[in-house]
């Protein structure tokens, strides 16, 4: 399976050098209630690598919250319940399954993580999980994330903790430009670029434009495709070969044509007439009611 034509959406949004990044990532799961197991689904579709931490077993209500489990996981290990599922999601990415409770575990364990995801937990591991991922992020120079949510009912709060490098600043980025932090290499993310592409986009005059369906850039979409984004090569030919195919075939029809009004005929129309009832008493070999047969 090759990750290029399986990612291929996400490298078109922000470029191959941060999908192999992420792809190199590692996000452990602390607790799989029904918003973890949400949360390590998306992740795990992304491409980045995921572990699961649970010491508890499945109930019969974790049946109604979460798509991983079946009724024949009811007093398992639910991590060890929810690993073959999670899997599956996406077999390019590597899954880890840990059955002990954080508490029993060493920092260094945990330290390994770029990013903890963590629900259900009690304040102590909470603060204790956080202060360590903080601490990795001093040391590493990147990752150290720590993120905890929860949810009740209709109600749920999410702490999220990126670190003492980050910086969020929501006024220049608001205005369709990079924010601060958001450039990289003095270059500009695709995905700021594609954000301003919506907030600020570039409108002319239809009046004055002329489209004209000529042959197709194969040097350029090559150079694009291939070279910038790092798509698959043989995908990228094969689909300049369907666009010049495409250019000799016949030219879309107006919706209109698709419909032919067909008038109605005076046969049809009386088709639909009620039949007229027969009339009472004029059934054939019937007598006089009472009248006497000669």
């Amino acid at each position: 399976m090759d990750a290029s034509e399986v990612y291929d959406r996400q490298i078109r949004l922000w470029g191959m050098e941060a999908q192999k990044r992420m792809q190199e990532a590692r996000v452990l799961f602390c607790g799989l209630r029904a918003l973890p197991a949400e949360i390590c689904k998306n992740v795990i579709l992304a491409g980045i690598n995921v572990a699961l931490l649970d010491a508890e077993t499945v109930t019969h209500e974790d049946l109604c919250a979460q798509f991983f489990l079946r009724p024949e996981h009811v007093g398992m290990n639910r991590a060890e319940a929810c690993l073959p599922g999670v899997r599956e999601m996406n077999p390019l990415a590597t899954v880890e399954c840990h059955t002990s409770p954080p508490s029993s575990l060493p920092d260094t364990f945990f330290s390994s993580f770029d990013i903890i995801v963590a629900s259900d937990l009690p304040p102590s591991q909470l603060i204790r999980l956080d202060a360590l991922m903080r601490e990795r992020g001093r040391e590493a120079g990147r990752g150290g994330g720590f993120m905890y949510a929860d949810t009740f009912g209709l109600h749920g709060w999410a702490f999220v903790d990126l670190g003492e490098g980050f910086k969020g600043r929501m006024d220049e980025a608001s205005k369709g430009g990079a924010g601060p932090g958001e450039k990289e290499g003095g270059k500009t993310p695709a995905y700021v670029m594609a954000r301003t592409l919506f907030s600020h986009p570039e409108i002319h005059d239809p009046a004055e434009q002329s489209f004209k369906w000529t042959e197709p850039n194969e040097a350029g979409l090559e150079e694009f495709l291939i070279d910038n984004l790092g798509f698959n090569p043989d995908r990228v030919k094969s689909g300049i070969a369907k666009l010049k195919a495409s250019r000799g075939a016949m030219q879309q029809k107006r919706l209109d044509s698709f419909f032919k009004p067909s008038g109605s005929t005076s046969s049809s129309s009386s088709a639909l007439k009620r039949k007229e009832a027969p009339a009472v008493g004029k059934g054939k070999g019937k007598g006089k009611a009472g009248g006497k047969k000669r």
